[in-house]
């Protein structure tokens, strides 16, 4: 789960390139409406981490068309050693406060034929979803991303985004 285990903490807490990223991440989200949402997304299958991460984008990108609405995203790709395959981390904001967790559960599901089990918390700093789970989105230097995912409609059809440059 992100934010959770004391040790890897204390070891992102002690980088400063972890800290400025996470920093980095955390500051996004609050000026992007906040963040609402810590997923953890897995996959049925063993599949390319690559793969891993196109599918919480266009999970993302589903969301955000469906609704309708921009909101701050960040996420990263995992695969630990013994496991069956990668997984995904994110960080949902924005518009979504509004959104349940069964919703999300089932969209995911519904996303990808390949979607696994998730995990799904509201965003709570309180609880150790603040810094603790940016810093694990980017404890990995490459493998992690931020921006806003737009909807393409409206304003922002034929992508020019009214929130900015290269979002997803």
């Amino acid at each position: 789960m992100i934010g959770s285990g004391m040790t890897s903490l204390k070891r992102l807490v002690s980088d400063p390139l972890h800290l400025a990223a996470g920093g980095f991440v955390q500051s996004f989200g609050a000026s992007h409406g906040g963040w609402s949402w810590v997923l953890t997304l897995t996959m049925r299958h063993d599949v390319p981490d690559q793969r891993v991460g196109q599918a919480v984008r266009f999970y993302a990108r589903g969301l955000a068309v469906d609704l309708g609405l921009h909101f701050p995203f960040a996420f990263t790709t995992e695969r630990r050693d013994g496991t069956r395959g990668a997984h995904g981390h994110a960080l949902l904001g924005g518009g979504l406060q509004g959104i349940g967790r069964r919703e999300l559960e089932h969209r995911w599901r519904a996303s990808d034929p390949a979607a696994g089990f998730t995990r799904i918390n509201r965003y709570t700093p309180a609880i150790g979803a603040g810094l603790g789970a940016s810093l694990y989105l980017t404890k990995e230097h490459d493998r992690w991303g931020v921006g806003v995912v737009c909807p393409r409609t409206g304003d922002c059809a034929h992508r020019r985004c009214v929130e900015g440059p290269a979002p997803f």
